[in-house]
């Protein structure tokens, strides 16, 4: 069940060393799976206006293209409801981006604070 919540089709084909650290993390953890997989896919709850508060503060959003659990047009609400935010999509990567792609979060991290500097 984890392995389809949390990962996408990229990482299930080519991506093992992520399957084989959720197996492991199931394993060896089974509490913090359920715990993970209960306060995104049953307590969820609406934070968007809380989201709206964040003011003059630099915000980067990241979305995963293959997540299931926050799809892209939900993640991209959320960066709306952020003033001034920054959104980007990840291809080929769902939920667990750091872990799926962390280079391409390490770019997208690098670049946005880039941009922030002056």
């Amino acid at each position: 069940m984890a392995r389809s919540a949390f990962t996408g089709p990229t990482a299930r084909k080519h991506k093992p060393d992520v399957l084989r650290f959720l197996e492991q993390i199931h394993t060896e953890d089974p509490w913090s799976i359920s715990t993970a997989m209960r306060s995104v896919l049953l307590g969820r709850t609406d934070r968007h206006a809380l989201l709206r508060t964040i003011t003059d503060v630099p915000v980067l959003v990241i979305a995963g293209e293959e997540d299931a659990q926050f799809a892209v047009p939900e993640v991209r609400c959320m960066a709306q409801a952020i003033p001034d935010s920054r959104f980007v999509v990840l291809p080929q990567t769902a939920h667990l981006a750091p872990l799926e792609s962390p280079d391409l979060v390490n770019d997208a991290i690098d670049e946005f604070l880039a941009s922030t500097t002056t």
